[in-house]
């Protein structure tokens, strides 16, 4: 599984899982749905409805307030409840935020 589909957290979990009670890794990572999203799709309507529904804040990231690129990843992998791939995040993230 090299598919950037776990992030370091939840690789981390599966190396715990398996070291604990073996298991195949495919099977620990959708028993505790730990998969990554990638569907690009998916996540640029997250990434739009995050961005559409702080106007306060991305008033303030285009007027130099740049460390709050970090609050629209963040609000992006809580609606995605943390299964959002967060690279892909960026990139959509970048384009909305031109």
């Amino acid at each position: 599984m090299n598919k950037d589909e776990l992030s370091s957290t939840n690789s981390k979990t599966v190396v715990e899982q398996l070291f604990r009670h073996g298991d195949q890794t495919d099977e620990i990572v959708d028993r505790l749905k730990l998969r990554q999203t990638n569907d690009t799709g998916a996540l640029d309507a997250i990434a739009k409805q995050v961005v559409e529904s702080n106007p306060a804040q991305v008033a303030e990231y285009k007027a130099g307030k740049v460390n709050l690129f970090g609050f629209f990843v963040g609000a992006c992998m809580k609606e995605s409840k943390g299964q959002g791939n967060p690279k892909v995040f960026n990139e959509l993230l970048k384009k909305y935020l031109g």
